[in-house]
């Protein structure tokens, strides 16, 4: 699809969604979803057009998109208002009252990349954080 396209609401793929009072369990939910989005990554997907040409179609995942308490439960980490709770970096908040703050610093935070939460994914694994 063109850049544009692609980006707009209409050619979204939804591939997951969880109803309930409670939250899913991580791996039984995603595994599924994940092994699904390999083999659509691996083989592009072909139409028959009505005139007998075919048209063909490479998934790639550009984003996934949560709520923030989902994206803290299956990331296993603390949500956004912990000490710890940047998505981003590894700025360490402060507590005043009952709220985080991450205070301005002219210091650049070391990044959290895939490997951190590969890392914490293991280390946390079977224990969720509440």
């Amino acid at each position: 699809m063109p850049i544009p396209v692609r980006d707009m609401k209409s050619a979204v793929m939804l591939f997951g969604v969880w109803l309930a009072a409670k939250k899913p369990p991580r791996n039984p939910l995603l595994i599924p979803i994940i092994t699904q989005l390999e083999v659509l990554m691996r083989s592009p997907i072909v139409l028959k057009q009505k005139d007998g040409s075919r048209l063909s179609y490479n998934v790639r995942i550009q984003q996934t998109i949560f709520d923030l308490p989902a994206r803290a439960h299956f990331l296993n980490i603390v949500q956004y208002n912990g000490y710890y709770g940047c998505g981003d970096c590894c700025i360490e908040g402060v507590a005043i009252g009952r709220q985080v703050y991450f205070p301005f610093s002219k210091k650049t935070e070391k990044l959290k990349d895939h490997q951190f939460y590969l890392r914490n994914a293991k280390i946390n694994d079977g224990r969720f954080i509440q």
